[in-house]
């Protein structure tokens, strides 16, 4: 035989419930005496159950580990989590610590209610909630409030769409007829996790090779997609999104966008057959053509087709001097059989020309300075790619001099000849002219002298007048 002792207590009740959560004192505040907690999204908090007590006989000393079991339920609007029980019959401390990532789950909320006060805030709300038992099956619960502030960056996504409302290829798109692609873009796509709200839609676009194209437009709705017109670029468009939430958290995504030239449609100006003298004279007037033809694709069409004369420095350097007149004096005459037209059909412009059209513009010139230069024709079209002009055959020049007129060079050897007997003259008024008697300096006293006042003597007089 043998035996053992063992001692029973007998929980008389109640049992109470506390919560203890490690948060900061930053992150503690309290409504009308309630205690409730404040963090941002994705915050770690270990909660425990070290609070919560069971009381068993009033003249027995209280023994350890009388809770025996532990759950913890986190909810929220909309849903609703349990964590396992922690169990002594499992081996589990029921009053450890159990960690918790608080990451936006359930409703976005922009304010609640605690104790009967309003507290504002946007993001989300866990009702943290404790149950305890005791070994004799007593139990009690208790809750505490955690919000949960939106700091959650949003995600932004979008498509780009063509002028048929498809998705864009990476080989970009091509320009239309009038020289610009038609965009738009789609950022349904682009979400605020958690139910979150995005609140504002801001689209950059940009262009590495091209520093004056920055267009930057707000939007508050996806809908209507955003439409945009651009040109070809010689390096692809950069397209930034920026989408912000509701609580002014915000984040960026970008696409390249290359536009290009349309082959069949492409306008490339072309300027040959200039034909000017090379050498001039001041005053005279004259007749300068060059031939105007549209190049590029096969159903090109050019649009306001202009030709613009002007002067450059012999090198080719300098600032333009413009000939012949304004820019709406040039004339275009259209061609038969080879053979120029007496009657132009356009002055000034002409609004469209048709691929491989061939047309004379004529401008009368009369050179108004002397000297050398070069000739310039600059032709130009509005439906033209600024990286064709830059590169296309729409301009000829050639040197030129201009020679001054015979009336010129008279007046001007005129003028040199009477500066110089001017100048002559005035040499020898004030240099070389004999001087007056009575304009030298005398003494005022003594020999040879006069006192101020006195007469002179009579024989003065004669004595002046051979000298004279």
């Amino acid at each position: 035989m043998n035996s053992t002792a063992f001692k029973v207590w007998v929980a008389v009740g109640p049992v109470t419930a506390g919560i203890a959560v490690n948060a900061s004192a930053a992150q503690t505040k309290t409504a009308n005496g309630q205690t409730y907690y404040m963090v941002n999204w994705s915050t770690v908090l270990s909660v425990n159950a070290t609070p919560s007590s069971a009381v068993i006989s009033s003249n027995t000393p209280k023994p350890l580990n009388v809770i025996s079991i532990a759950t913890y339920t986190f909810a929220g609007r909309g849903f609703k989590l349990t964590a396992q029980n922690l169990s002594r019959s499992q081996g589990v401390n029921p009053l450890k610590n159990y960690t918790y990532q608080f990451l936006g789950a359930g409703a976005y909320i922009v304010n609640t209610t605690i104790n009967g006060v309003l507290v504002p805030f946007k993001g989300w709300q866990y009702n943290v909630t404790l149950k305890v038992w005791d070994g004799s099956g007593q139990s009690a619960t208790t809750t505490v409030i955690v919000l949960v502030v939106d700091t959650q960056k949003p995600v932004p996504a979008f498509t780009i769409l063509n002028a048929a409302g498809k998705i864009v290829s990476g080989s970009g798109v091509q320009v239309g007829t009038n020289l610009t692609a038609k965009v738009q873009f789609n950022a349904s796509n682009a979400t605020d996790p958690n139910n979150g709200s995005l609140v504002k839609y801001r689209w950059q676009i940009t262009n590495s090779g091209n520093s004056s194209v920055n267009v930057t437009r707000n939007y508050t709705s996806v809908r209507p997609f955003p439409t945009f017109w651009l040109s070809p670029q010689s390096k692809a468009y950069t397209v930034n999104l920026t989408v912000w939430d509701l609580n002014g958290n915000s984040a960026y995504t970008t696409q390249s966008l290359q536009v290009s030239t349309n082959s069949t449609y492409n306008v490339i100006m072309a300027a040959n057959n200039l034909t000017a003298p090379t050498s001039y004279s001041q005053g005279s007037t004259y007749t300068l053509w060059v031939n105007v033809s549209v190049g590029g694709g096969s159903k090109a069409t050019a649009q306001n087709v202009t030709v613009a004369w002007y002067l450059l420095g012999a090198g080719g350097t300098g600032s333009r001097s413009s000939i012949g007149g304004a820019p709406g004096s040039v004339k275009f005459y259209n061609y038969s059989g080879g053979v120029v037209n007496t009657v132009p059909f356009a002055t000034g412009k002409v609004l469209a020309l048709a691929h491989n059209v061939t047309v004379r513009a004529e401008i009368s010139w009369s050179p108004g300075s002397s000297g050398n230069y070069v000739l310039y024709a600059n032709v130009s079209a509005s439906n033209e790619w600024s990286g064709d002009i830059a590169n296309g055959p729409g301009i000829v020049s050639q040197s030129i001099s201009v020679s001054a007129s015979p009336t010129t060079v008279y007046l001007e050897y005129g003028g040199i000849i009477a500066a110089v007997i001017v100048a002559f003259l005035l040499i020898y008024f004030f240099l070389w002219r004999p001087r007056r008697r009575g304009g030298s300096a005398k003494p005022a006293s003594g020999k040879g002298g006069l006192e101020r006042g006195s007469k002179k003597p009579a024989e003065d007089d004669d004595t002046e007048d051979d000298e004279k």
